[in-house]
Order: structure tokens, then sequence, then C-alpha cells
């Protein structure tokens, strides 16, 4: 059984320290959890890092005009062509 060392202590007649992952024999991996030197660990798993794919782009929420907006909203025709009104036509 897989532990994880709490407290230094010997272990299968070899000294080990805090934080050390052990295996050993099942009675005795049960009497160093009982006396509260040892945990249980998980079994070392074969970690793969691969890269993440570019997350897609968002395109930004236009903001919404309030309810009781004070200033109307002025649409810019400055690239638009004037048209000429003479009050003589």
């Amino acid at each position: 059984m897989r532990i994880e060392i709490l407290r230094n202590t010997i272990v299968d007649l070899q000294q080990v320290n805090v934080g050390d992952f052990v295996e050993t024999d099942l009675r005795s991996a049960l009497l160093l959890i009982g006396i509260k030197k040892a945990i249980a660990a998980p079994l070392p798993q074969e970690v793969i890092v691969t890269t993440e794919p570019d997350p897609l782009p968002t395109n930004p929420i236009p903001k919404r005009r309030k309810a009781n907006d004070s200033q109307p909203r002025i649409q810019d025709l400055s690239s638009e062509p004037a048209a000429c009104i003479s009050p003589h036509s």
C-alpha cells in the first residue's frame, strides 16, 4: 500500500522523513496510519501536458443605453455628403 509519511519514522527497516511517499505491505501501512504517522496516498499517475487550444475570440458586448438617459444619442453623419437645401429652390 502506498502511504505518505507525516512524521519521521522507520518503515521496513528504512529511515523515512516527513513528506516521503512509501510503498509498503498492508499491515505496516495500517499500523502507521493508525498511530498517525502516515496517511493513505493516491497511486502515482502519469500526467501528460498538452498545449491548450487558443480560446475563441469574443466580441465585446455593446453597452446598453439607460432607460432614463437625458442626453439622446446623436448619429455621426460627417462621413456622408451633406444635402444642400436652399430656401430659394
